[in-house]
Parts: structure tokens; C-alpha cells; sequence
């Protein structure tokens, strides 16, 4: 591995290619990036999320017993890791269908890979705390969640936040390095991240890492495949129901679909035709489903049976004339 300087920070010309996560010798377009992700979703689906840390630290080369503060960021994520295991073994993961513990493993791929590719397409090299920070990040950006969105700014995002920052005191992560998970953490709420702009916090790579994160969280929905985007369209709109707010349609998504950055600029036109490809696909998906809705719930109403007062046309028998007085009626019928 190449060591350089890169603005007095340790850095490394790229994650060991003998890592499953690297992308070294993987063609750089991005449906073939898109195909490497999902592949790696499905791997550590059923792994421990500290696993898949441990893994991307070893990948990104930073020694978790190391004193450098990459190799404190890096045990903080451990433990943060760790929590999520211990949280979804003792809860169900259907409790939130989108926000759940595969998302965060998700995310952190997400990240890892997506930081790899703008280094490559930018020619600009992470350091390994960035690579530490952005897998953290990741990592916890959406603990404690109860599912949907927020009712205020920044409300899940700071709940998360605070999750994380007695993890990150224990284990030695500097104030400044505090600060960029925080501004990181934030950064994750898509409608009201421009409110950053002004925070000090929020300078040049601070803004470069959030554009990463913020690609990272939203890319299963955007541009990895279609199924996936598909399912999590439709998971998220059930958490979205489940707190009393209106779900996602097709004419929604496809706002959010034209409305997203999916990272730095160099990244976000990288993933443009893979986005492209998956958002119509998910379009066409939602809107047979809403076509469809109308004809199955007409089916259903013709399928049913009438109300029993209605079968006959009869007035309800409290209102009917008994028997033996009908002939006395000038109009009864028999």
C-alpha cells in the first residue's frame, strides 16, 4: 500500500484489492458498480454489522489498536457496530421496514464504495480518518429510529447523534473530529441539510463527505437495481403510513428521483444513467400498481353481496306490514 501526504493527513493510494469490498481491477462504469454493491448487500445480509466494519477498516488499512485518531474513529464505529447487532437480536427487524439494521449495513457499503469511486474519478485521495469517519458515519447515522420522517429539522438526526457521542468520548475521537460527525450525521436530513450552510462546521470537505454520506443513505432507492429500489420505495411508504403521514406515490418519487444529489458532483453524474435505468423502472412499477388499485377495489365491491335490506328492496321489518293486514291495502301484492 502507497503512503503519501495529502494535506497533513495520512493517506493511501487505494483499499487493498484483496478486499471483496475494494473496487480495484472492477471496471469503473456504473452499472458494473451497481451490480459489485448489490452483490456485497447480499453477502453481509446476514452477517453481524461488526463484521462488515471490521472488514471495511481492515480494507481501508487502519489498525483499530493503532493511536491515530483514524484507529480511534475506527473502534468507535466497532462499538456503535456492535449495538446495532446486539439491538437487532433482540428486536425484530420488521419493526421499522426500511430503517432497519440491514440499512445501516447498507449505508456503510454504500459509503465505502462511493468514497472509493470520487477518489477515482477526482483524483482527490481520502484519508484513512476520512475512510474511518465515513464507515462511523454510517454506521450510526440512523440509531434509534423510529421510522418515517422527521416532524421537525434535524429531529432523528440529532436523536442519533446523541447516541453516538458518548461512544466517541470513550474512545478518544478529538472535538474536531466530533464535529464532523455531527455536521455528517445532520447532513443526513435530505429537506433541510441546506440549513448547514450556516454552520463554520460545514467548510469544503466537510460538505464533500456529507454529499458522500448523503449518496450513500439514498442509493438503494436510486441506483442500484431495480428490485431493490422498488422494495424500498415501498418500505419506506409503510413506515411513512405508520406514523400517520401520506405515502409515497409514483408522482412523489419521482420528484425525490429528480430532486436528488447523489454525492459531489463528479459522483452524481457517475450514477446518472444507472439512476436513470432504475427510477423509470420503479416509475413503471408504481404506476401499474396505482392503475391497478381502482379495478381491484371495483372487483371488490362488485363481488360482494348486497346489504341485506337492499336484496329485496324491501323496508326493514320493523317497517313491514304483517302479513294478515296486506289484503286489506288497496295496492298489496302477494
Amino acid at each position: 500500500m502507497t503512503k503519501y501526504s495529502t494535506m497533513g493527513r495520512t493517506a493511501f493510494e487505494s483499499p487493498s484489492a484483496l478486499s471483496p469490498l475494494s473496487i480495484e481491477g472492477r471496471s469503473l462504469d456504473p452499472q458494473s458498480m451497481a451490480l459489485h454493491i448489490a452483490h456485497l448487500h447480499d453477502h453481509y445480509a446476514s452477517r453481524p454489522v461488526a463484521e462488515l466494519q471490521r472488514d471495511i477498516t481492515k480494507a481501508a488499512g487502519i489498525d483499530m489498536a493503532g493511536q491515530g485518531q483514524d484507529s480511534a474513529l475506527a473502534r468507535a464505529g466497532q462499538e456503535i457496530a456492535q449495538t446495532l447487532d446486539t439491538q437487532a437480536a433482540a428486536t425484530p427487524l420488521n419493526k421499522n421496514p426500511y430503517h432497519d439494521v440491514q440499512h445501516h449495513r447498507e449505508v456503510m457499503i454504500n459509503e465505502f464504495v462511493c468514497r472509493q469511486i470520487t477518489d477515482k474519478l477526482t483524483g482527490q485521495k481520502s484519508s484513512k480518518e476520512d475512510y474511518a469517519a465515513g464507515t462511523t458515519l454510517a454506521a450510526g447515522h440512523d440509531n434509534g429510529h423510529p421510522g418515517g420522517s422527521n416532524d421537525f429539522p434535524f429531529q432523528f438526526e440529532e436523536m442519533a447523534f446523541k447516541t453516538m457521542k458518548p461512544v466517541l468520548d470513550k474512545h478518544g475521537v478529538s472535538p474536531k473530529n466530533q464535529d464532523k460527525v455531527h455536521i455528517g450525521v445532520l447532513s443526513t436530513d435530505p429537506i433541510n441539510k441546506k440549513l448547514l450552510d450556516a454552520d463554520p462546521r460545514y467548510d469544503a470537505q466537510a460538505r464533500h463527505d456529507a454529499q458522500i454520506l448523503g449518496a450513500a443513505d439514498v442509493l438503494g432507492s436510486l441506483a442500484v437495481t431495480i428490485d431493490k429500489a422498488h422494495k424500498a420505495t415501498h418500505n419506506f411508504a409503510d413506515e411513512l403510513e405508520a406514523r400517520g403521514k401520506a405515502p409515497i406515490d409514483s408522482e412523489k418519487y419521482q420528484s425525490f428521483a429528480t430532486h436528488a444529489k447523489l454525492g459531489p458532483p463528479a459522483l452524481d453524474a457517475f450514477w446518472q444513467p444507472q439512476r436513470e435505468k432504475v427510477t423509470q423502472g420503479v416509475l413503471r412499477q408504481l404506476k401499474a400498481e396505482e392503475a391497478a388499485k381502482p379495478v381491484a377495489a371495483q372487483a371488490a365491491t362488485q363481488d360482494a353481496p348486497p346489504p341485506a335490506s337492499a336484496r329485496n328492496n324491501s323496508p326493514p321489518a320493523s317497517n313491514r306490514t304483517p302479513p294478515s293486514s296486506r289484503k286489506n291495502l288497496p295496492n298489496a301484492t302477494m
